[in-house]
């Protein structure tokens, strides 16, 4: 029983400094989540330009946002009322 009790106290150090060093590390990363974002034609808010790519100061921000949370992103090209209806009924076109 003492020789555990010796044993342990000497591998303690050991294990608090092993701890402390395990605090100061960062999280794994997280794998990216896949966010659909519906795209339609309001200019300069959010559009489609010339080459199909998603434009827009809105398309902007959410490039930042998207980029500390780890998404990616997927555009999907839809009229107003069809990206509110798919919003809302939790579906996708």
């Amino acid at each position: 029983m003492r020789i555990r009790l010796v044993i342990l106290l000497a591998a303690l150090p050991l294990l608090l400094w092993r701890g402390v060093v395990a605090l100061g590390q960062t999280p794994p990363a997280k794998p990216p989540k896949t966010v659909l974002v519906g795209i339609y034609q309001n200019e300069p808010k959010v559009f489609m330009d010339s080459k199909a790519r998603p434009t827009g100061f809105w398309v902007d921000i959410l490039k930042i946002i998207a980029k500390q949370e780890q998404w990616d992103l997927v555009y999907v090209p839809c009229e107003w009322q069809a990206c509110l209806r798919s919003l809302e009924g939790g579906i996708w076109i």
